[in-house]
């Protein structure tokens, strides 16, 4: 949708004007923290790892990242009801 189109919704008042303003903001934003971004990737910095993978070695990260991806592939089945119910 082009911005012209988008501006003549705002002024017939299908879409209220605080919520375009708001929009605005949120593209200004990702925007700037996308260039950001952009403009440090030259910048050799250390990976930064929350708990707990910032207190393993790096072949326990690789190790935990592999179970992890094993189970998405193929989770793990739901336990078996322990009693079942009488239906009557």
């Amino acid at each position: 949708m082009s911005v012209l189109t988008k501006i003549k919704r705002a002024v017939r008042g299908d879409v209220k004007l605080t919520t375009v303003v708001r929009e605005a903001l949120r593209r200004s934003r990702a925007s700037l923290q996308q260039r950001k971004e952009r403009a440090s990737l030259d910048e050799n910095k250390p990976l930064a790892f929350r708990r707990p993978f910032d207190r393993m070695s790096p072949e326990q990260r690789r190790e935990a990242m592999r179970e992890y991806r094993r189970l998405q592939e193929d989770p793990p089945a739901a336990p078996a009801p322990k009693r079942r119910l009488r239906l009557s």
